[in-house]
């Protein structure tokens, strides 16, 4: 990666795991075809509060591609509506899925 501005190249190890993780998923939301279906487990984890909106932002003003996203963070419950929601449970070896009302 290079920053404007600055003749120095930023190698991985120079790049927080938060950083790195932004930049995937922005990556991933610009250059899949369109139609695909991305996979998220626990899209807030790495994600930094500088990041985690706009990504969120990112990804809920993308109408060509689907999301299967885990979380528990407050900020994604709070900003992706309800109709949009899974809620899955697991005791022991059955697992169910429910509507949010």
């Amino acid at each position: 990666m290079k920053e404007k501005g600055v003749s120095n190249w930023i190698l991985p190890p120079h790049i927080s795991s938060g950083m790195f993780k932004t930049l995937m998923y922005i990556s991933e939301l610009y250059l899949s075809p369109e139609g695909s279906v991305i996979l998220i487990d626990e899209f807030e984890k790495s994600l930094g509060v500088n990041c985690l909106d706009s990504v969120t932002d990112l990804i809920l003003e993308n109408p060509r591609l689907e999301f299967i996203i885990t979380s528990h963070h407050p900020y994604i419950i709070n900003n992706i509506g309800n109709k949009y929601w899974k809620i899955v449970t697991r005791q022991g070896n059955i697992v169910t899925v429910k509507q949010p009302e």
